[in-house]
């Protein structure tokens, strides 16, 4: 686990780096939570943590679908920092791969521990779409593609595509919802992005064929 400053960190080259290449996330709401976990956790350095013997009761406590997307974060972060931003995150292991692959593993922990296949929830598709920015760069390329066809059934179930299945929810979640669409079907050749994407995320979204998937 990391400290709160190091979580922090992670979290903002997250935001700056990786959001647009696994599209899972308003990164607004996420912080909002993580922010709303750490007060609940009430520990901030490592000493904390170490001191404090309710901190893990109450890591346990929490939704594991969450954890799973906050470790693949941390995992997917790692991939894409560099050395001396690694050192000065001040990290819980000062081995970048070791901890990279010890975060993705906790991911995985989470999801199994949520029985996420028991679960039509939109949380389990973010978890597996976060952590495929990891699997195919430590060797696991095998199960997540098994995951993956686990999170496009449940989008299927949960008719991510359709608005008028989802009129209740607000701008943001929306957008959100629409662009994870748009995410896990062009990885598997679907249909092109709707017109109702702010112009940020179309950006974004261009930039994510033409150098992961080879749209042009």
């Amino acid at each position: 686990m990391p400290s709160k400053p190091c979580s922090d960190a992670l979290l903002a080259h997250a935001e700056v780096w990786t959001s647009w290449i696994h599209a899972a996330l308003d990164f607004s709401q996420f912080w909002k939570e993580h922010e709303e976990l750490w007060s609940r956790l009430k520990c901030d350095s490592l000493v904390d943590i170490a001191a404090y013997p309710g901190f893990w009761h109450r890591l346990r406590s929490e939704n594991p679908l969450w954890l799973a997307v906050y470790y693949g974060v941390l995992s997917s972060t790692l991939l894409f920092m560099n050395s001396q931003e690694f050192v000065r995150i001040d990290p819980p292991l000062h081995n970048q791969e070791a901890l990279l692959q010890i975060w993705y593993d906790t991911a995985l922990h989470y999801l199994d521990q949520a029985d996420f296949m028991q679960k039509t929830d939109l949380v389990v598709v973010q978890a597996i779409a976060v952590l495929g920015v990891v699997a195919t760069n430590i060797g696991d390329a095998a199960r997540h593609s098994h995951l993956w066809a686990c999170a496009l059934r449940i989008a299927e179930e949960l008719k991510i595509g359709v608005d008028y299945e989802h009129l209740i929810e607000g701008p943001s979640l929306r957008e959100t919802r629409k662009w994870q669409h748009v995410s896990l079907y062009k990885r598997n050749k679907g249909p092109p992005p709707p017109q109702s994407f702010s112009i940020s995320r179309q950006a974004a979204l261009v930039k994510v064929f033409a150098s992961h998937f080879k749209v042009v």
